[in-house]
């Protein structure tokens, strides 16, 4: 049956009214915001000792915190270097499924090594590896879930892009897609830990060979600004205790306030430094940094970019970075994206087909071993059945 459209219709009117109400409510509090941001663009001393102090006597705190340049920094993109290489790694991935009649996992990563200004044609490759049938479950017994699955595939485009670095008289530079915090992926599990250090091992030694790491972030949503903004609030009304769930300016995104000044495109901000503490207090193992930049042609298309802490260190790195980020997002003109990044993530697409033939391979396997395959639920065999 398709979906009742009438009764759809009866929340309609409702439902818009609170979209509005919401909506002025928001604009409120983003123009107090940004009359904050103004007031305060100088004040960085203030601002990383009232960071500082809050993050002291805080768990669970996360906000951003400028680090040398003024808030209202609007750096335009640089001339980009003759010679650099650029790597750009993207993966997917199947799930594992208690529906199937087979329960398997496949990571997929795609990954592609230019070397600009040398006249030779990139390098392509795909890494496909089928997960070992025990690290499909959890320590309870489980099947594991996306997020587990997620650390897997974190790791496994940071390992190809570290095995694909050789030694370059140019610049390196590589390019992931979403957050470069190992924080963003955090459980539990005492596997996905051992993962996440191995992954900082890779940015450690990848940082040793010179190699500039960036993760891109289109289309961010997160209020680091308002957060850094409703401890300064909190200051100014004289209140003793930051509490993250009662913050002032709750759910005013970062892009609100950049769109307002960022308005040439390649235009950078200011360089802001990633505070993240978990709930006992302990900070992110890879300190991050990162700027806001305007990708659009027409109207501000505000992204993020993070980088490891070592890379603002020296302004020469921020510019490379900066300005091979433009170049790769003016290729996909009408959508602004990172054209390697883009050919990566093609790459590793892994359509229904080739999972189809995967699931057939391990059959066959099965068969020959001997083994049962087990059974499809009904509920999957049903929605096979009706072609979804």
């Amino acid at each position: 049956m398709p979906v009742n459209f009438l009764q759809v219709k009866t929340n309609l009117e409702q439902y818009s009214q609170k979209v509005k109400r919401l909506s002025d409510k928001l604009a409120m509090l983003e123009e107090e915001l940004w009359q904050s941001y103004v007031l305060n663009s100088e004040k960085l001393d203030f601002m990383q000792a009232l960071v500082s102090s809050t993050a002291k006597n805080s768990k669970n705190f996360y906000c951003a915190c400028p680090v040398r340049e003024a808030l209202l920094t609007a750096i335009a993109p640089p001339e980009i270097a003759t010679n650099y290489t650029i790597i750009a790694a993207d993966g997917s991935q199947i799930q594992p499924s208690r529906h199937k009649a087979v329960q398997f996992c496949v990571i997929n990563v795609g990954i592609i090594k230019a070397l600009m200004g040398s006249g030779q044609a990139p390098e392509i490759q795909t890494f496909s590896q089928l997960l070992d049938y025990d690290q499909l479950f959890s320590e309870d017994g489980q099947l594991i879930d996306e997020d587990a699955v997620a650390i897997m595939r974190d790791f496994a485009e940071r390992s190809v892009i570290q095995q694909s670095i050789t030694p370059d008289p140019h610049p390196i530079l590589s390019i992931t897609d979403g957050p470069l915090g190992l924080y963003q992926r955090a459980t539990g599990r005492n596997d996905s830990r051992e993962l996440q250090a191995k992954l900082l091992n890779i940015y450690h030694e990848i940082a040793e060979q010179g190699v500039i790491s960036a993760g891109y972030i289109d289309k961010p949503g997160s209020d680091m600004i308002g957060r850094l903004f409703s401890i300064i609030k909190n200051d100014e009304q004289g209140q003793p205790e930051y509490d993250s769930k009662k913050r002032f300016y709750k759910g005013v995104s970062d892009v609100a306030i950049f769109r307002r000044f960022l308005e040439q495109p390649g235009a950078r901000s200011a360089v802001f430094e990633m505070i993240n503490q978990d709930d006992k207090g302990q900070k992110s193992s890879l300190p991050v940094h990162f700027f806001y930049m305007n990708v659009g042609q027409g109207s501000p298309y505000i992204v993020r970019v993070e980088f490891p802490e070592w890379v603002s260190r020296n302004p020469q790195r921020v510019d490379l970075l900066h300005a091979v980020i433009f170049k790769e997002v003016k290729v996909l003109d009408r959508n602004p994206y990172p054209y390697i990044l883009h050919r990566a993530h093609e790459l590793a697409v892994i359509h229904f087909e080739e999972y189809e033939e995967v699931e057939r391979m391990l059959l066959e396997a099965y068969e020959r071993a001997e083994i049962s395959s087990g059974f499809q639920s009904n509920k999957e065999a049903n929605k096979m059945y009706s072609g979804k």
